[in-house]
């Protein structure tokens, strides 16, 4: 048998906080050159930010369109 903790839901603050961010780095993206092997004029989609339970660390998912 495994002991693994099961995973809590996500708060209603750290669902806003990561909406929040999400949409932050999705008008960075969309406003900003961004410059790297690939990128040129390529659209990147932030699909969703998990932040964690003391807010002190979040992550992004972003994937090319």
């Amino acid at each position: 048998m495994s002991r693994t903790k099961p995973k809590r839901a996500a708060s209603q603050r750290q669902l806003k906080v990561g909406e929040l961010i999400r949409h932050a780095l999705a008008e960075l993206f969309l406003k900003e050159k961004l410059y790297g092997p690939g990128l040129d004029g390529v659209s990147i989609t932030v699909s969703e930010v998990k932040v964690s339970p003391d807010l002190r660390n979040a992550t992004a998912f972003v994937s090319p369109m």
